[in-house]
């Protein structure tokens, strides 16, 4: 996929170069050759395919630009609200199913991105040590 990346934006800048090159070719062979009929042929062969050819990559390339723009402006707007997209994201996977922990972990693991994140309560993970600290000091005393 990687080399489809890199090497696709080029496809439409070789025809490019291709076409050209046949021009320039017809071109020569037109102002060279010594047989009329052939000078000939090669101009019409330019004024019929060159422009048609030239089209044709045209269009691809248009193709081409507006698909990799489309991408762009779709993967960029997840950052208008980066904050709340990863929230949501967290909200939105069941991570006590993932880790297959017997605990229900969600709570916490939505809480610690909130805290991280947002900065916009406590953190759940200190919360839960304070706790059993507490619960340790109280068997403690016991």
């Amino acid at each position: 996929m990687q080399v489809l990346l890199v090497y696709l934006p080029m496809v439409p800048l070789l025809l490019m170069m291709l076409s050209i090159l046949a021009i320039g070719i017809a071109a020569m062979i037109s102002c060279y050759s010594k047989n009329p009929e052939v000078a000939e042929r090669a101009d019409d062969c330019v004024i019929r395919f060159g422009s048609v050819g030239s089209c044709i990559i045209m269009v691809v390339a248009v193709i081409q630009v507006s698909i990799y723009s489309l991408a762009s402006v779709s993967t960029a707007s997840v950052c208008v609200d980066l904050d709340q997209n990863v929230i949501g994201l967290f909200t939105s996977v069941n991570f006590t199913e993932l880790s297959h922990y017997k605990y229900n972990i969600d709570p916490i693991m939505e809480g610690a991105a909130k805290y991280y994140i947002l900065g916009s309560q406590e953190n759940p993970m200190i919360t839960m040590i304070q706790e059993v600290a507490n619960d340790a000091m109280a068997l403690y005393t016991v």
